[in-house]
């Protein structure tokens, strides 16, 4: 219940109200229906009314505000006062209890529960339809770090260590380190205070080394038990870096060179962020994660983000579609039709996308590698004539396939494995254009469903129709150069994958809240701006259009 003078002022100085009062006004429904009981003991010191905090949260984060500037706003903004039910006096709170806030919400198991929530409000309200449209994508985030060379990684991680067992252990780090280690990792490692000579690099190096490993033998001690027990994070990633950094040999510890390391996927890259993980795509490199976000992309409605699923930088985006679809279908979300990129788009996933869930998927399946560079008339899978029923495969010059055999690797999946006589290939006036073996051809291929729904696919994204179908995914690039430029979607403020998790969740919710100001106010979604320049051009030139090549799936 607002305060009479709250809502008497605020009328007065807002009378078009401002996006907080008019979020407050239309979704009333959902702060009655938000449960936090489950956060919260019975017994003990009353706590701030948790609707509250989720509310301030989300403007918080909706303006990109830190803690201590969205208390302040809660006391000196009167339109948080109006949305919040505060009265003109109230003296608002400590800042720090918002991060006490947030580290109650990460113990409940859906973090997704209040964004459910939300979003059933907005079907409440005809602003979200099931079984509409969607689109999909991901995008990089930076973890909160500070990204080091191999110099740094390993002297400043042996440091954190010992800061960790420090506090928490004293005793124990006083008798063991020697007495020099205490001035020697007092400070930070820094590029510009390491030697500067390549001999006296590693000189250091190996020194490092030698103390790092004089630290592990340490750990091993009865006495270190209890430290163990604790599984402190810096204790983990020190133990997993010096396990890829370095080795022993008969002449000591040394450095294990850059051209034998593990991958770069599988390393620590901080010891105080041991989840944060080395990627690079499309020439972008990044220490960090990524995210994924759903949104609705109906023309008659506002777009809305209904799905976030947040991973580790390195992670693949095909496999995350069907973890995707699941928590739809969970959630009673599920679209008619997604929009995805060639990176998420398989056989499989077009089969299953539409014999399990119902969803049309639309997006172009990935190209093939040749069997050889050549001209454009090679033969490819289509030249071949699959006779499934009868299990055989005749080629363009008529020859059948002598074999059908049906395997499956780890890469590819289920596949089929048709061969041809060596012979008559060898004497096929064709043979140019379909082989180099001498054995005969061998034609692999997907089982009749997915190369049909791969085949099927391809066709839709040559034709004009389905190009210009497709031009609905672009519009996905906007909820990242949005949630980028307004709400600070780039940069993880928190350390963690699940903390980050958390972030792009009320990244969401704030995005949410400003595109349904938006269209409450009138605004719809407009086209992609097109720059002056260009439009002052005399002649537009169409950029050549790609061929499509088949997808991987399909190996000749």
């Amino acid at each position: 219940m607002i305060p009479k003078t709250t809502r008497h002022v605020a009328q007065a100085v807002f009378p078009q109200p401002a996006p907080a009062m008019r979020f407050r006004d239309e979704f009333e429904g959902f702060l009655q229906q938000l449960d936090f009981a489950a956060l919260y003991p019975v017994r003990g010191k009353p706590a701030l009314p948790p609707w509250r905090l989720l509310l301030v949260t989300i403007l918080q984060f909706s303006e990109n505000l830190t803690d201590r500037e969205a208390a302040h706003a809660v006391k000196a903004r009167l339109d948080w006062k109006y949305a919040l039910s505060l009265d003109l006096k109230d003296p608002g709170f400590h800042y720090s209890v918002l991060s006490e806030f947030r580290d109650r919400l990460l113990k409940q198991e859906n973090l997704l529960a209040y964004l459910d929530v939300f979003l059933q409000c907005c079907k409440d309200k005809g602003l979200l339809k099931t079984r509409g449209k969607q689109r999909t994508d991901s995008t990089h985030v930076l973890a909160q770090l500070r990204v080091m060379n191999r110099y740094e990684l390993v002297a400043e991680t042996l440091r954190a260590v010992l800061n960790t067992l420090a506090t928490h252990y004293p005793e124990w780090i006083r008798d063991y380190i020697p007495k020099h280690w205490y001035e020697k990792y007092a400070h930070r490692f820094e590029n510009y205070r390491l030697p500067k000579k390549e001999w006296d690099r590693a000189d250091f190096l190996r020194r490092v080394g030698m103390d790092g490993y004089y630290m592990l033998c340490a750990l091993e001690q009865d006495s270190a038990k209890e430290i163990l027990q604790k599984q402190f994070s810096e204790v983990e990633a020190f133990q997993h870096i010096w396990k890829r950094h370095f080795r022993r040999t008969s002449r000591g510890v040394e450095l294990i060179p850059s051209d034998e390391l593990p991958p770069a996927r599988l390393g620590v890259e901080s010891p105080y962020e041991s989840e944060a993980k080395y990627s690079t795509k499309r020439g972008k490199e990044w220490v960090g994660y990524k995210v994924h976000y759903t949104e609705t992309c109906d023309e008659d409605l506002p777009h809305l983000i209904v799905h976030i699923d947040t991973t580790t930088a390195e992670a693949n985006d095909a496999p995350r579609l069907e973890l995707i679809h699941q928590a739809l279908q969970k959630r009673a979300l599920l679209p008619a039709q997604h929009w995805v990129d060639a990176g998420y788009v398989s056989a499989e996933q077009l089969c299953q996308s539409q014999n399990q869930y119902g969803i049309g998927l639309i997006g172009p399946p990935r190209g093939t590698r040749k069997w050889q560079k050549g001209p454009d008339d090679r033969f490819d899978l289509r030249d071949f004539r699959v006779l499934w029923d009868e299990e055989k495969v005749i080629c363009p010059s008529g020859s059948t396939s002598i074999s059908w055999k049906a395997q499956t690797s780890k890469q590819r999946g289920p596949s089929i494995l048709a061969k041809f006589r060596g012979q008559e290939c060898l004497g096929c006036a064709l043979r140019k254009k379909c082989t180099t073996s001498t054995r005969g051809k061998q034609l692999v291929f997907l089982p009749r469903d997915r190369q049909e729904a791969l085949f099927e696919a391809r066709d839709l994204l040559n034709s004009e129709e389905g190009k210009k179908l497709y031009q609905l995914r672009a519009g996905v690039e906007s909820v990242f150069s949005q949630g980028v430029r307004a709400f600070g979607l780039r940069k993880s403020r928190y350390r963690g994958l699940a903390k980050t998790h958390q972030q792009n969740i009320f990244v969401a919710l704030a995005m949410n809240y400003s595109r349904l100001e938006d269209w409450f106010a009138g605004n719809r979604p407009q086209p992609t701006r097109i720059s002056a320049l260009t439009r002052a051009q005399p002649i537009r030139v169409k950029q050549a259009r790609r061929k499509t090549n088949l997808a991987p799936e399909a190996h000749l």
